[in-house]
């Protein structure tokens, strides 16, 4: 790519790629302005644009007709299929498309000291709404579905929103809040999201989880509780090592959470019932550079880097939901570069690898 990746977004099928990038002269003669790329079929370029700021944040649509861009100038600009600016507003978030919706969800995280938790436009850039903030928000998820949103506020607030942004759920934790994860909507009885159950009249009746969230209580021990659709405590969980994120499974029948401290480099998984961890993998040496956990239909991605005698070398490790792995492939061949950030691409199975060196590549993997 022309000059240092910054962004990555994915249509829904991930055959194509929106890619924003910096000027970096330690790359070479690259460009003077930062670029916003469309690649498509094969890695094809469809358009560049250049652009007066760079990207801060940014999403595509599944269907990749809509980027929307959040940029250092606190401009949020909106671009069609083939580049064209669809329009633009003042203003500075972090993009979420909802596609099934047509709806745009611009979240403003606590680095914007924002007394609006997130807005809601239209995919003409029309504002819908505004959801005021309980204090700063430090974690906001949606379900896959796209049907929940579930907020963590400052003080231990946890709002769980539906598709009409209306509340469903409603609770304070006893501690701070690191992540939340939300499941889709309320399951029917086939589905595997029965995380507990309870005795009634004889028979057992199966309690939903709706919302997790990790969190520091009052003595400062980490936690992860366990929500049904009425804000009822169902399970609280003490996870092994130091968890950053925490994630739910397409399928809302397990949790994953993943941590990058000085314990090292960890996931772990909960499934049902909600007991006990049911398995954990990772590195015991800390990651410099840390690639989020990404969860798709069939397990989890995440990037680690794996000591060796003389240097660190980048992986990205695929497990599947039993915490098999899958693939642990080395990335990239230069010791130099670390992964940036990485997508995974279902259709295929793949996934999108970015480096620091400006390198961006499509991995297709073979079971």
């Amino acid at each position: 790519m022309q000059g240092a990746i910054s962004e990555l977004a994915l249509s829904g099928h991930g055959d194509v790629v929106l890619v924003a990038t910096l000027p970096d002269s330690d790359l070479g003669n690259g460009p003077k302005t930062p670029l916003l790329f469309r690649l498509g079929k094969n890695g094809h370029q469809d358009w560049q644009v250049r652009l007066k700021s760079p990207v801060q944040e940014m999403d595509l649509s599944a269907d990749a007709t809509l980027a929307v861009t959040s940029q250092l100038d606190r401009q949020l600009m909106a671009y069609g299929v083939n580049g064209e600016l669809l329009w633009s507003l003042p203003g500075s978030c972090k993009p979420m498309i909802l596609n099934s919706l047509k709806k745009i969800l611009c979240y403003h995280d606590d680095s914007t000291a924002s007394e609006v938790a997130f807005d809601v436009l239209d995919w003409k850039g029309k504002k819908l709404l505004s959801y005021p903030a309980r204090g700063d928000l430090l974690a906001l998820k949606v379900s896959w579905d796209e049907m929940r949103i579930a907020l963590g506020f400052a003080h231990g607030d946890v709002v769980v929103l539906d598709s009409e942004f209306q509340s469903l759920i409603s609770k304070r934790m006893e501690g701070e809040i690191i992540d939340v994860a939300v499941s889709s909507s309320l399951p029917t009885s086939t589905t595997l999201n029965s995380f507990s159950a309870e005795k009634e009249s004889g028979k057992e009746q199966e309690v939903f989880a709706q919302v997790a969230v990790l969190y520091r209580d009052r003595e400062k021990n980490l936690k992860i509780t366990l929500l049904d659709s009425s804000g009822k405590e169902i399970q609280t969980f003490t996870p092994s090592f130091k968890a950053q994120q925490l994630e739910m499974s397409a399928q809302g029948n397990a949790l994953y959470y993943y941590g990058n401290t000085s314990q090292g480099q960890w996931v772990g998984s909960i499934r049902t019932p909600f007991k006990q961890e049911e398995w954990k993998r990772g590195e015991k040496t800390p990651s410099d550079y840390i690639a989020p956990l990404h969860v798709g239909s069939s397990g989890v991605w995440m990037g680690y880097e794996k000591q060796l005698t003389d240097q660190r070398e980048s992986h990205l490790l695929s497990l599947n939901t039993q915490g098999e792995v899958r693939w642990d492939l080395s990335i990239p061949k230069n010791p130099q570069s670390y992964i940036y950030t990485h997508r995974p691409v279902s259709s295929l199975p793949g996934v999108v690898v970015a480096t620091d060196d400006g390198k961006l590549s499509l991995l297709q993997l073979v079971e």
